[in-house]
């Protein structure tokens, strides 16, 4: 799922922060984000539609209440041209657009940008909305917040009504605005290691904070697999601990992001390399997994 709480936008909104009683709502698709070549840099003359329908607290995560069937192109669901690669959706009032009762209420807005004839598409989008009243986003310019270089990174803080932002790196302020509603700042992360990036907002009496963290973990090491014959997915050993391994030709480092420590990015799962046969496979070894415990990871 692609959601905008963090990462750089395919759909961008007006206002900022989309809120259950956001008024004159305008979507903007950015094609050159979206990650699909073939929708990107079209003339004018391409139409470009919107496939959307929303998720409310009652459809138990599931598109409801979507505007039109697939395959159905009119004034409701074309993206507006405003320039190359830059396209607008007039929504106006949320539960208007949708036709949602007032009884439901709306958690995303959910999108596919497509062409006409529906043969080309992006992956699905969604926008959170989120509740009335004083609100804060903190988004970037980024895909991931896992680098491995240095990397320049702009955040925006954006809220929903004037406040006083701070923005910290590390637990150093680098930015900050007074009865502001946005608040932008580029920082270059350099050196290896992990970064607490916090936002913080206050409005009256109400303080609200958001944060993420920036990964610069350490390269893969040189290392040959255990035996020295690399064995894909995850080998349980004799010792009752769970090698992992993947192969992955032309990469440089693999991390291993696994359910049991939070889905963070730690160094300690930073993968070996072995190249073997012509190709390069990482692996690691964990130990402590149960056996009869499912354990996501990627």
């Amino acid at each position: 799922l692609t959601s905008f709480s963090g990462f750089t936008q395919v759909m961008t909104t007006s206002p900022a922060i989309l809120q259950e009683n956001s008024k004159n709502v305008v979507l903007t698709f950015h094609a050159d984000k979206c990650g699909v070549a073939a929708l990107q840099n079209l003339p004018s003359s391409t139409a470009l539609y919107v496939h959307t329908g929303v998720i409310t607290d009652k459809s138990n995560g599931a598109w409801t209440h979507v505007v039109t069937d697939w395959s159905v192109n009119n004034a409701k669901n074309k993206l507006n041209y405003v320039s190359r690669n830059t396209y607008t959706l007039n929504v106006g009032d949320i539960n208007t657009y949708y036709g949602v009762p007032s009884d439901e209420k709306v958690l995303k807005l959910c999108f596919i940008a497509r062409t006409a004839a529906g043969d080309v598409q992006t992956k699905d989008l969604f926008i959170d909305v989120q509740e009335k009243g004083f609100q804060m986003a903190l988004t970037s310019d980024v895909d991931s917040y896992v680098i491995s270089g240095t990397t320049t990174i702009n955040f925006t803080v954006n809220t929903s009504e004037n406040a006083n932002i701070s923005l910290k790196v590390a637990g150093k302020e680098i930015a900050s605005a007074t009865s502001a509603m946005e608040l932008k700042k580029g920082y270059t992360f350099k050196s290896r290691g992990y970064y607490e990036v916090v936002a913080t907002a206050t409005s009256g009496s109400k303080t609200l904070t958001k944060s993420v963290t920036v990964a610069y973990p350490n390269p893969s090491p040189a290392k040959p697999y255990p035996g020295g014959v690399p064995k894909m997915g995850a080998v349980k050993n004799s010792d009752g601990t769970v090698t992992f391994c993947l192969a992955a030709p032309n990469k440089s480092s693999v991390i291993l992001i696994p359910s049991w420590d939070d889905y963070q990015t730690l160094d300690k799962n930073v993968m070996n390399y072995q190249d073997y046969q012509g190709y390069r496979y990482f692996w690691t070894t964990v130990s402590g997994l149960d056996n009869k415990t499912a354990y996501p990871y990627y």
